[in-house]
């Protein structure tokens, strides 16, 4: 269910809503719409050629000073081959 927000501020001009997110099914559809906008949007041909996404540091393991790995992409593998794996396959345009 989303609600629109009750405030308003300029810079978002009142474009955005928020919703509750209840499951983790839902939040890793949520990160995986994020990461591939880019690829939606003509900019690279798959989320990992896009340097600016968080797809670098989730989906690849790279370290970033900016960025903290999301603990849901952390529990998809016990190791980092196998989060790879999993998230590769899974971050792919349908």
């Amino acid at each position: 269910m989303c609600f629109t927000g009750q405030i308003q501020w300029n810079t978002l001009g009142g474009r955005f809503k928020f919703c509750l997110v209840e499951s983790e099914d839902y939040l890793l559809e949520l990160y995986r719409y994020i990461e591939l906008n880019p690829v939606r949007a003509g900019m690279a041909r798959e989320p990992s050629e896009y340097k600016w996404c968080s797809y670098q540091v989730n989906g690849l393991d790279k370290h970033s000073d900016l960025c903290t790995p999301y603990a849901l992409y952390l529990n998809l593998g016990g190791s980092e081959s196998d989060r790879q794996s999993t998230i590769g396959s899974y971050f792919i345009i349908m």
